[in-house]
């Protein structure tokens, strides 16, 4: 327990490496406030009230990713960020979008 304790507080103490974080310690975290780092891999998506970035695929098939506040023009795929927010786990339904089936996933993202 005291061990458990002390890796929490170093967590919230550096940056968590999204890129590397298990489903398992994401649900540890899930709704707490965190500092985390992410190796963008995929282009920013802006909707004129936030961008959203995403990680590289990982064998484990959950996708990772943050949410920045505003239009951020400023990001570029191959960067390193840094993003303190909610750390939110969700698990997504499989959908029917424009007549294909898109099975569900599990998303880790940090919402700026």
């Amino acid at each position: 327990m005291l061990l458990t304790a002390l890796v929490l507080l170093q967590t919230f103490r550096d940056p968590i490496p999204l890129d590397f974080l298990s489903l398992e310690q994401a649900n540890r975290l899930n709704g707490r406030r965190v500092t985390v780092t992410l190796l963008i891999d995929t282009p920013a998506y802006c909707d004129g009230e936030r961008t959203i970035v995403g990680g590289a695929d990982r064998p484990d098939e959950v996708t990772r990713g943050v949410i920045l506040r505003g239009e951020r023009y400023d990001v570029d795929e191959g960067e390193w960020i840094t993003v303190t927010g909610t750390l939110r786990v969700i698990s997504h339904g499989a959908a029917v979008v424009n007549g294909t089936v898109v099975p569900g996933w599990t998303e880790i993202r940090v919402e700026e």
